[in-house]
């Protein structure tokens, strides 16, 4: 359940970078989840990761207002050389 969760946040934040979500409820449609859990999705993404989440009710998309990227994945990466003796 919890992959499903940030599979769908992944998805979401797709959607949102391509201002391909139309409105609230064929979002949620897209995502598979309740409008209602939609709403919660996008406060958090608002709320705990900063993220600047605009609507156009003209075009009828969630878009980014500024430029910027949401990472949920694990990369790896060469740790510094001080922490490499401290496993």
């Amino acid at each position: 359940m919890f992959k499903t969760y940030l599979e769908k946040i992944d998805r979401l934040n797709l959607l949102i970078r391509r201002r391909a979500t139309g409105n609230p409820k064929q979002l949620a449609e897209k995502l598979d989840m309740s409008e209602r859990r939609l709403y919660q999705c996008i406060d958090f993404l608002r709320k705990e990761l900063k993220a600047p989440i605009k609507y156009n009710e003209i075009i009828q998309t969630y878009y980014y207002s500024e430029k910027g990227e949401i990472k949920l994945r694990w990369e790896d990466f060469e740790p510094p050389k001080d922490l490499k003796n401290n496993k």
